[in-house]
């Protein structure tokens, strides 16, 4: 579908906001965790939900990388440079 007043930059910004509500849901999740041992129905719960998240953060980090480059994490090396415009790491082009 064509979008008339999302750009690239817009639509990273809801991925990102998307992602990091997510994350914040899933590190609560993780704050609240029942004991499997005393209450077993709620620790099955607890279970299922905290795979539906993670499920869903793989998924739309997939989807993110998908719609949009990934910036490259790696250190540049001898002749490289990393580019702050484009997230990426470049080679020196030499004169």
């Amino acid at each position: 579908m064509e979008y008339e007043f999302l750009d690239d930059e817009n639509k990273k910004k809801i991925v990102e906001t998307q992602l990091a509500e997510l994350e914040a849901t899933h590190f609560s999740l993780m704050m609240a965790q029942p004991s499997q041992l005393t209450d077993p129905q709620q620790y099955t719960a607890w279970s299922q939900q905290k795979g539906v998240i993670e499920q869903t953060l793989i998924s739309l980090r997939g989807k993110r990388d998908q719609m949009f480059d990934p910036i490259d994490t790696r250190t540049p090396g001898d002749g490289e440079y990393w580019d702050i415009k484009t997230g990426k790491v470049l080679k020196i082009e030499e004169e």
